[in-house]
This record gives structure tokens, sequence and C-alpha cells, in this order.
């Protein structure tokens, strides 16, 4: 006999186009339900049995079919069915959820590279059928869209392209360089010609190097560019005159999301292009279910707790080897070329950054990282990238998963939340019950959830904490030499 649970999560089944809409309590008893939520992403699976006889396939059943998951009013979660497995307890089912859509979408763009990106591989894709919703990358969380445009032959202190951006702290990455150029033209004064400016100020000046008969454009290190009240304006400029012929490009992605690798039209997913603009780490995107749609936005990494997370049982740490000295190879010259027609060979160095205080605390470790693809390079500038390492690296967190029952998460307040309508998308504070959170870990005990699973039979609620890059020495090596400034097209 076929029941509805009043007091439980609810299933909904309807073909892609929105119609034969059916409950699926309305077919068999809905048991052994499970959903989640992953960051980056949003919905992730869910799965459940549908107790009806296995030799009776219903509609509702049919591969390729949108669920939707309700609790009361509220739509949380929305996923595709997969192929429905008969067992002697029913069907059992499985779903693949919105924030997963995206990889089975390629990311093809028309545009020069990274030009209108990622909105418009990702509005090409919706308008395929990817069942998002894109209000603007950057512009939907509180940042900046995206801002691009050339000059050819421009003077100094022309603006190649500009953005209002909020009051905050933010990671701003941008690329400059030429877009085509006359044979002969490129000159001395062309090379680091672009300068990034906040209002009248400028910020960070760009890594260029001016080429001859070719597009060439140059991926700049992030830099950290500090508003104050009431927002501010971010350009790129030009510094000095350019040479006659030379076509300036600059852009400044949305959001600051990272850009600078190059990948061919289509031969992405939209998933690998959102995971792209989250490379140097402080940025994470989430696809948002609600009533009317799933929304996609690309955000910078949430810190401020809005969630208590009640432990009653003790939760293990996860201890990182320590890197107390980073030792790095730069470029002290490049190669030259002198009017007699000779040569001199690019020369190499390799210089250190240590933490001393944690060698004196946990003993010595070290690691190796290769500047040299970003160019010439003051001593100190590759000391400083090994120290920024250090600073950011992080020693001890938790990574397993803790789970609550029924009023083990609550907001700031002490409210107990409803588990079934939980996401991934909170900063939790930690509450260990009975025992302290140990040496080597700051407290209180804050994460992101990265992981966020819902049992409707037991009630209960996991939460997996969000794993990033300063946990890992060898992905923040690898982040390092990724956001380097380097030329990423070459015609």
């Amino acid at each position: 006999m076929s029941l509805l649970r009043q007091n439980g999560t609810q299933v909904l089944s309807y073909k892609p186009d929105g119609t034969d809409r059916r409950w699926m309590g309305q077919a068999g008893h809905v048991n052994q339900l499970k959903n989640g939520f992953v960051t980056p992403g949003g919905a992730n699976t869910a799965t459940w049995n549908l107790m009806t006889e296995p030799d009776v396939r219903p509609p509702d059943l049919d591969e390729g079919r949108i669920i939707e998951l309700h609790r009361g009013a509220g739509r949380i979660w929305e996923g595709i069915l997969s192929e429905p497995a008969p067992s002697p307890q029913g069907w059992q089912c499985t779903a693949t959820g919105a924030g997963q859509y995206g990889a089975n979408y390629v990311a093809a763009y028309t545009d020069m590279w990274p030009t209108n990106e990622p909105d418009e591989a990702l509005n090409a894709a919706i308008t395929r059928g990817l069942r998002w919703n894109n209000p603007g990358i950057g512009t939907s969380s509180g940042m900046w869209g995206g801002a691009s445009g050339t000059a050819g032959s421009p003077g100094g202190g022309v603006t190649l392209c500009s953005v209002a951006i909020p009051a905050g702290t933010w990671e701003v990455t941008w690329i400059a360089g030429f877009t085509s150029s006359t044979a002969g033209s490129a000159a001395a004064a062309d090379n680091n010609n672009f300068g990034l400016y906040l209002g009248s100020t400028l910020e960070a000046t760009a890594v260029v190097d001016a080429v001859d008969n070719g597009v060439e454009l140059y991926v700049q290190s992030p830099v950290t560019i500090t508003v104050g009240g009431g927002g501010g304006t971010l350009a790129v400029k030009t510094i000095g005159a350019a040479s006659s012929g030379m076509q300036y490009y600059a852009m400044i992605p949305p959001g600051g999301a990272w850009l600078g690798q190059e990948v061919d039209s289509a031969a992405q997913t939209i998933t690998s292009l959102m995971n792209l603009c989250c490379t140097y780490g402080g940025l994470t995107w989430f696809v948002n279910t609600t009533q009317t749609g799933n929304f996609v936005s690309l955000f910078p990494l949430p810190v401020a707790p809005d969630r208590l997370l009640v432990s009653t049982t003790p939760v293990a740490r996860t201890i990182a080897g320590q890197p107390t000295t980073v030792f790095e190879r730069y470029e002290i010259s490049d190669d030259q070329v002198t009017a007699a027609g000779t040569s001199d060979v690019a020369v190499y160095g390799t210089t250190s950054s240590i933490d001393q205080p944690s060698a004196n605390r946990y003993g010595a470790t070290e690691v190796f990282i290769d500047l040299s693809q970003a160019g010439v390079m003051a001593q100190a500038a590759a000391q400083a990238v090994g120290t920024n390492l250090l600073s950011r690296f992080l020693r001890a967190n938790y990574s397993n998963t803790i789970t609550a029952g029924p009023g083990g998460i609550m907001t700031m307040g002490g409210q107990p939340v409803d588990l079934g309508s939980e996401t991934s998308l909170h900063v939790y504070q930690l509450v260990l019950a009975g025992y302290g959170a140990g040496g080597s870990v700051a407290t209180p005990v804050t994460f992101l959830g990265g992981q966020y699973d819902f049992d409707d039979a037991a009630e209960t609620g996991t939460v997996t904490p969000f794993q990033y890059l300063a946990s890992s020495i060898n992905d923040l090596l690898e982040a390092a030499s990724t956001v380097l400034p380097t030329a990423f097209q070459d015609s």
C-alpha cells in the first residue's frame, strides 16, 4: 500500500520538459533516502528505495527524469535520475544532483580567450540545455563582473579596461599583453607598460615582454587589493606611450577569477572551467537550488561561522608534515643577443626562505619550487614566494566526518536547524563536548563544510570539512607556480 510521509523528505519525479509530475510516495513507500551537497558544486547525489513490486515499473522511474526533493514548502534538491535497479525490496534509485550537471556540458566559446569568460561558455551551455541559471559570474555574489579592452598605439595613462569593486580585501588577477603588432614596431617602451590602478594609485606593474608579429598575453600574479568604504574603481592603464602599431589588450576577470590557463574551445567541461576560475585557492563556486531554479555563483571562501556543530564523540585531527624551508630556483638574467651578434645565455640562481620558529619546534623539512618560468626576477621576489607559502601553510586541521543528530547543528544563536534542509555551504564552529582541541589547533575551531549528507531515516546529518590548498604543501607549490606571471598565448 503506498503512503506519503508527512514529516519527511518527499520525492517528486517529472520529465525534463516539466510535464508528468509524480510524487513517488504515491507509487510506493520511499525508504532509505539519503541526499547530499558538496563544495564546490552544490547538490551531489541522492539514493533511495521505492518499495513496489520489482516486476512493475511505474513511469516515475524512467531514466533521465528530473528528481526534486521537498521538505515542507521548500524545494531543497534537484537531480537527474539514473537507471534504477530492481531488487526483492523494490527499486534502488540514484540521482545525480544539479551541482554536477556541468560535467555533462563542454565549455565552448568563440571570443578570444579569456574575453567574456567564464560567462560566454557558461551561458552557451545553458542555451544548449544545462539546467542552471547564471545571473552573471561575480555580479551575483557581491563582487564584480569581468572587463576587457583594447587600444591601438595608446598614449600614456590610457584606460584599457575598468570595473567598480565593492569595499573589502580582494585577491585580484589580471591579464595584459598584445593582440597584434606591425613588423618591427615593438620597442623597449612596450615592455611592462601596463599598470593595475585602484583609483589613481598604482597597485602593480605588469610583467610583459613585447614581441613583434604575434599575439602575446601575459597572466599577472594575483594582487591583494584593499578597498575602503563605498568601493572603488579598478583599472588597467598604460604607464607610458605605446610604440606605433602595437595593439594593447587588458582584462580583469570577474570577481578575481583565475583564467590564466588557455584551454581550447570545448576541450574542457563546464565543471572544469568553474574549477579553473578557483585555481588560486581564494574562491569557490556553488549551484544553489531554490524554488525558482538552480543559480550558479562564484565567491570568496566564506570564513564567518554561521552554524554551531556539536560533536559528542572524539574527533581526530589531521596532521600534515611541517615544511620549514623552501628553496627557490629563479632566473637572474635572460638570453641576450648583442648588436655584434654575440649571445649570452640565461643565468639562473637558487635561494631559500625559512620559517625558523617551526624549524626549531618540529625539525627541518625542506621543499623546492621552480620559479624560472616567470622570467627575470629579483632574489628578494623569489624569497617572498617561499615566505608566502610558509605563512599560508596549515599544519593541523580537522578532515574527518562529524555526524550530528537532531539538535546537533544550530544557528549561532543556538536555534536547532532542520537537518534535512541543510547544504554544505556553511561555516561551522565546532563544539567539542567533554574534551579539548589540543595543541596546534586554533580555538574556537571553525571550518567550511566541504560535503554534507543527510540520512532521512536516521535523521542525521554528516559534515565533512572543506579541504583546501593551505593544508597541502604540494598543492600550495603547484598553485604558486601556476599563478606566476607568464605568457599563455603566442602566435
